[in-house]
């Protein structure tokens, strides 16, 4: 089976090392979303998350990853500096909307 024992790795946003995706203590599993045939810059949109506890979150979708079958995925920085999805996320805001109160 071709990359038996091989796990898949994520490239650092500053630091261009390698990482296997066990290595992160939140790695829960992996998903195939089709071939990624390209990214589009963010534009301006911006994803939303909603918490009664920690209060609400926003953060700047920094591009868009489009894959062959014609998604886009919006895409963000973690706190350590990694791109990832914005699949939890209870609200994309276009640009130039502003967010609810």
């Amino acid at each position: 089976m071709r990359g038996a024992g091989l796990l898949p790795a994520i490239i650092g946003a500053t630091v261009f090392v390698a990482k296997p995706v066990d290595s992160y203590a939140d790695f829960v599993r992996l998903e195939r979303v089709g071939r990624v045939v390209g990214i589009i810059p963010g534009g301006g949109w911006r994803a939303s998350w909603h918490d009664d506890v920690e209060g609400d979150m926003t953060q700047d979708v920094i591009g868009w990853l489009v894959t062959d079958a014609g998604k886009a995925f919006p895409v963000v920085l973690s706190e350590d500096g990694v791109g990832e999805f914005t699949d939890s996320a209870d609200e994309m805001i276009p640009p130039g909307s502003f967010e609810s109160p």
